[in-house]
């Protein structure tokens, strides 16, 4: 059943407190402001009951006033001490006056009033703020949450439609499907009662549908026998002078908000200074609102009540080139110390950065096209959906221009347009250092990735020395440093690009480089790192409102507790991200959390749950054409299957995998591994020399893969398949050793990081490599001196005693069992078994 709202006030609960309290004292001078049609004479008529009521709207001159104050009061007033002597009368009277509509003769009522005793209570209503007087301010209703019938019910400006509605027709009650209906038309009057109710009265021979499509002719539709919208607007319109009402529709033309610097761009405006005034005088008359943003405080945002701007210029121009120039301006701020206040007005611009874009490609605008695509690709990498990147940057660069390198390297950054050796080549070799810089970075990844890491180290060292300082160029020398296989040195070269971005203060990309070094300490099997990182770097994202890419890095925080074993963790994670991802419109991403999500599932044991997540998971895929998420969720639910014995289903979900990328590589041979232990345990019985072979043949493919290629996608399974190949040996590891050395784990402890202890790393690294020629071989004092501190000149006594140290660390940190004292020096002990 849906409530019936007692009150015919609805909605004003709070005004109605602060106006009591206002005038229990006694002495006030109290001015209720809003724009016409907001409720200002009901809400003082019903809130003050025995007040002294004068309506004053069609007084000329003090004169009018004092005789309609006299009227009032029913005494006649003559001579030029009647103000005096009203108020004198007024104060034995007692009761609070009330002055209803006073916009026309406000002078006047001020000059009165200041003759009127302090312990005289007068309260006005007016849509222009009087100097000196106390303000409530009364706006529109409150509009709708969501476009569900719920919040539309929970809404006051939904509830006075509702329960008006009611009134016109006898046993109307809204359904659901109506729900996204009424909220347009609550969100297209602006709140404001008095065109609420007169839409409501409509519903006696209209349906909700029908009313919201003949909005458009609002100022036909929304009127009675007694007013309509059109007069009460056009008489707060009459009250401006002709340059405030130029300047008015001239900001008709922004459909969304605009701020300060867009009314000084406007046609009259004399500087920043006539700007403030002259959009103080608007808002004044209330036919300008004004609002700040919670997450911006400080800065005031203003925009124009639909009505107000149907009436004064409907077809008003969007002022394209202005927006464009603007939008491009704070797209670069948005990588500088402060990008929250560049994002926040461009989020604020969009709605008409969006229709600027649109006419600027329908009259191929090529420069103001550009501009604004570039405008809004800043946003929607911020805050998404990042599907809307393509079309925009794709539109944009077919029209040419001057942007179209920019564009270009936008697209390429955003995986829109393929990455183009050539086209690269040509950007780098001429123009800005900023631009030649980014295409340069560019190439130096598109190279990186082909393996000619010789020639992307050039390139981005090329990139660096172009701009030092930008924190970007030296991300890209530490993709390089990853393709090579340098995966400690790619981190260090994180490292020096996040000192670059809080040395210049580019919040955006420390963020950015947080996350991008926390992927690396997941590369590297730090998990505890990997997430403290990871963390930090989406309350960095948050703290700068940017939950697109807050919520595609949230999904590593379910893959780092994924591979450290922690599974209700991992679930959480997963399904936090999934939510962020949801809400940010970025459904691409989504089937990746699905199949980490029903990973766990598998892993906890659970296989028809973990059958029915993957399935989604690949349906999502596939839906948005990620060839490359595809084959990595189709790797997972093949392994998964292999775990379970499903031969046949693991080998048809292999042969989906068709994209050729090296994680996929890798992902399908860690997955055809799986398989053949499947394979075998299914032989052992009727066939053990079948199932031997299998397995030899799975243990030798294992042992012969290069770890240090393995990206976090595949390490997650292929734990499953070590588990597996190690249980079919029946062996147990005494010393487990991640890529580069990274980090080590033994079977009594935890794992241990070592990408910040260099000398210690490069100690145990000279130990393993002479285990590994000849098991239990020794290494002397001098060789392990060398290795660990490869560029200082140490004496014997101190050498011996750094050695030293740093093997009572690492026996300290879990390897006492596995370290010995030999004759020579040091040792791995002979039986010891080290993987990989």
């Amino acid at each position: 059943m849906i409530p019936h709202p007692a009150p015919s006030l609805v909605g004003r609960s709070e005004e109605q407190r602060t106006l009591l309290e206002a005038v229990r004292g006694g002495s006030v001078r109290l001015a209720v402001v809003g724009p016409g049609g907001s409720g200002k004479s009901r809400l003082v008529a019903e809130t003050l009951p025995g007040a002294l009521l004068c309506t004053v709207g069609s007084c000329r001159d003090r004169a009018d006033l004092l005789e309609a104050l006299g009227n009032a009061l029913g005494v006649p007033l003559i001579g030029d001490d009647d103000a005096e002597r009203l108020g004198q009368l007024l104060l034995r009277d007692g009761r609070v006056v009330v002055l209803d509509g006073t916009e026309r003769v406000q002078a006047a009522v001020l000059d009165v009033c200041a003759t009127w005793p302090p312990a005289v209570p007068c309260v006005t209503t007016t849509r222009i703020r009087p100097p000196g007087w106390a303000i409530l301010d009364l706006g529109p209703l409150g509009l709708p949450a969501a476009d569900t019938l719920e919040a539309v019910l929970a809404s006051p400006a939904g509830a006075l439609f509702v329960q008006r509605g009611r009134q016109a027709r006898a046993g109307w009650t809204p359904q659901d499907a109506e729900g996204p209906v009424i909220a347009e038309v609550l969100r297209r009057l602006d709140g404001l009662p008095l065109a609420l109710e007169l839409a409501a009265a409509r519903l006696r021979s209209l349906g909700t549908r029908q009313l919201r499509d003949h909005l458009d002719e609002r100022f036909g539709l929304l009127k009675n026998h007694e007013t309509s919208l059109r007069a009460v607007l056009e008489s707060s319109l009459a009250l401006l002078d002709p340059p405030d009402r130029a300047l008015l529709a001239q900001l008709a033309g922004f459909h969304g908000g605009f701020d300060l610097a867009a009314v000084e761009a406007m046609d009259g405006v004399s500087g920043p200074i006539d700007a403030i005034d002259r959009i103080d005088a608007l808002v004044a008359h209330s036919l300008v609102r004004s609002w700040e943003l919670p997450r911006l405080p400080g800065k005031r945002w203003y925009g124009l009540y639909d009505s107000v701007r149907e009436l004064v210029a409907p077809d008003a121009p969007a002022h394209g080139p202005w927006l464009a120039a603007y939008g491009l301006q704070l797209a670069r701020e948005a990588y500088g110390p402060d990008p929250l206040p560049a994002c926040e007005t461009l989020a604020v611009y969009a709605p008409d950065l969006r229709q600027t874009f649109e006419a600027a490609v329908t009259t191929a605008d090529s420069e103001t096209a550009g501009r604004a695509a570039l405008a809004l690709d800043a946003l929607y990498k911020a805050r998404g959906p990042g599907s809307a990147r393509g079309p925009v940057l794709s539109r944009a660069r077919a029209l040419g221009g001057e942007h179209h390198d920019e564009l270009t390297l936008a697209g390429m950054d955003a995986r829109v347009f393929p990455p183009d050796p050539t086209e690269l080549a040509r950007i780098a070799a001429d123009g800005p250092a900023r631009i030649r810089a980014w295409a340069l970075r560019n190439l130096a990844r598109e190279h990186a990735s082909s393996g000619a890491t010789g020639q992307a180290w050039d390139e981005a060292n090329a990139a660096v020395a172009l701009e030092p300082g930008e924190p970007r160029n030296r991300v890209a020398l530490a993709e390089v440093y990853a393709a090579r296989g340098e995966r400690v040195e790619a981190v260090r070269a994180y490292h020096q690009a996040l000192a670059a971005a809080e040395a210049s203060g580019a919040r955006r990309d420390e963020a950015s480089v947080l996350g991008f070094l926390a992927m690396s300490e997941h590369d590297l099997g730090n998990g505890e790192e990997a997430r403290a990182l990871g963390t930090r770097a989406i309350e960095r994202l948050d703290a700068l409102d940017e939950p697109r890419r807050a919520a595609v890095l949230a999904q590593l925080l379910g893959e780092v507790a994924l591979d450290m074993g922690d599974l209700a963790e991992a679930d959480r994670a997963f399904g936090a991200a999934q939510a962020r991802l949801e809400a940010v419109g970025e459904a691409r991403w989504q089937s990746y959390c699905i199949a980490g999500r029903a990973l766990v599932k598998a892993l906890q044991g659970d296989p028809g749950a973990a059958r029915a997540g993957f399935r989604q998971a690949l349906i999502e895929a596939r839906m948005h054409d990620s060839l490359r998420q595809q084959g990595v969720i189709a790797c997972w639910a093949a392994t998964a299957a292999a775990r379970n014995g499903r031969v046949a289903d693991a080998e048809a979900l292999l042969a989906e995998v068709t994209d050729d990328a090296p994680k996929l590589r890798q992902g399908r041979q860690i997955a055809a591994i799986a398989i053949d232990v499947a394979r075998a345990a299914e032989l052992r019985e009727r066939d053990p020399a079948g199932a031997a072979a299998l397995e030899s043949g799975a243990r030798a493919r294992l042992d012969g893969l290069d770890r240090s290629l393995w990206s976090s996608e595949v390490r997650v399974v292929a734990r499953w398949v070590d588990q597996a190949v190690a249980g079919l040996e029946g062996r147990t590891v005494d010393l487990r050793l991640g890529p580069e050395l990274a980090w080590f784990e033994v079977p009594t402890g935890s794992r241990r990081s070592l990408v910040k202890h260099h000398a210690n790393r490069r100690v145990l690294a000279c130990l393993v490599d002479a285990h590994r020629a000849a098991p239990g071989a020794a290494v002397t004092v001098a060789e392990l001196l060398k290795a660990g501190w490869p560029d200082e000149l140490v004496l014997p006594d101190a050498g011996a005693a750094r050695v030293y140290t740093a093997l009572s660390t690492l026996r300290r940190w879990g390897l006492r069992a596995v370290l010995e004292k030999a004759e020579t020096g040091y040792r791995i002990r002979a039986d010891a078994v080290v993987e990989p």
